[in-house]
């Protein structure tokens, strides 16, 4: 499923090509770049704190104690470093929560046909080189996974190998699993939703 927000280092906004989103959504996106703000202006405090409190150190006679005023300052830097470390890892799920929550919510105005065909066509991203693939969904997704890649094969014939639809009975709506001779692919809508949640953490950290 392709991405619809992307992270950088300093905000979290919607991916190219995405559609605006609803006051609601905007919102909590407005809370994770708030979030990740909080902290960012944390650690710069104190590392003010720490560079304020060496310089009145010196002013207060530390002068001659050079080395020993070296040593508080290192060690003080080194306290500003580890406690913005350990905010930013606390606020990290959180930030991750609103996020996913965000991607659910516009996901979840989507109907149950439009959001399966959307995953059936980004998976087969994965397995474009193969000549025969079976896919796999729900049987209340079948005719519009069907319907969607004939039309998709009539405006560009020969672009994917053999297509073969199948109703799998085991299978839950927008759940979604693609047989190749490269193995199986999970593209379940779940699947691909912890999958994010996992990048997210990842590229926070």
């Amino acid at each position: 499923m392709g991405a619809l927000f992307r992270l950088n280092a300093s905000t979290v906004v919607p991916a190219a090509g995405r559609r605006v989103l609803r006051a609601a959504d905007a919102a909590l996106l407005c809370e994770a770049q708030d979030i990740l703000s909080a902290a960012r202006e944390r650690a710069a405090a104190l590392e003010r704190e720490a560079e304020e409190a060496y310089a009145r150190r010196l002013d207060e006679g530390y002068n001659d104690g050079l080395e020993q005023g070296r040593m508080e300052h290192a060690e003080k830097v080194l306290e500003t470093v580890l406690s913005s470390v350990e905010f930013i890892e606390g606020i990290e799920g959180t930030v991750v929560r609103v996020v996913t929550e965000s991607i659910r919510k516009v996901i979840g105005e989507m109907d149950d046909d439009e959001r399966i065909v959307r995953i059936v066509r980004n998976a087969l991203v994965a397995v474009r080189n193969q000549q025969r693939v079976t896919i796999r969904v729900a049987p209340a997704d079948e005719k519009a996974v069907t319907e969607s890649l004939a039309a998709m094969l009539q405006r560009a014939p020969g672009s994917v190998g053999f297509l073969d639809v199948v109703a799998d009975p085991r299978l839950a709506r927008g759940a979604c699993l693609l047989e190749s001779e490269l193995g199986v692919v999970d593209a379940s809508l779940e699947t691909q939703l912890a999958a994010l949640e996992k990048a997210f953490h990842a590229k926070i950290r």
